[in-house]
């Protein structure tokens, strides 16, 4: 839809450099695939990891906080990609919280090696179930 755009929340910060470009790669690849099928999607980590990584700015959530927040304010809704570390990810942790204060629908997707990037609805309902607890 011309217009409007999806915020695309993945992991990223860890303390070995290489599993946050690993990460960041990903995130790449998931926001190329959206793209490519024409449906406008925002992700932080591909926005700013360049941007972080050559001006050494935090590479942490409560840097980027405020940014995130008011990118997602501005969203139609969250889509958590959900490889390795997603379900650890503080920033996602926040990104959900605000997603829902903010009533946005949120999906999940994950890489299929045949398929590119399909929705995960098995993350969805076990992410449902943590949260009634």
């Amino acid at each position: 839809m011309i217009g409007y755009y999806t915020y695309l929340a993945s992991p990223y910060t860890h303390a070995d450099p290489d599993v946050m470009e690993q990460r960041y790669r990903q995130a790449m690849l998931c926001t190329c695939w959206y793209l490519q099928q024409r449906l406008w999607i925002y992700s932080p980590i591909v926005h700013c990891h360049a941007l972080a990584k050559s001006q050494n700015l935090p590479r942490d959530h409560k840097f980027w906080g405020d940014y995130n927040f008011t990118m997602l304010r501005q969203s139609h809704g969250l889509t958590i990609l959900a490889i390795e570390g997603w379900e650890e990810s503080k920033g996602i942790a926040q990104e959900c919280e605000w997603a829902h204060d903010l009533r946005l629908d949120i999906e999940f997707v994950t890489k299929s090696a045949f398929l590119g990037y399909e929705h995960d609805y098995a993350a969805h309902k076990a992410y449902e179930k943590r949260r009634r607890k």
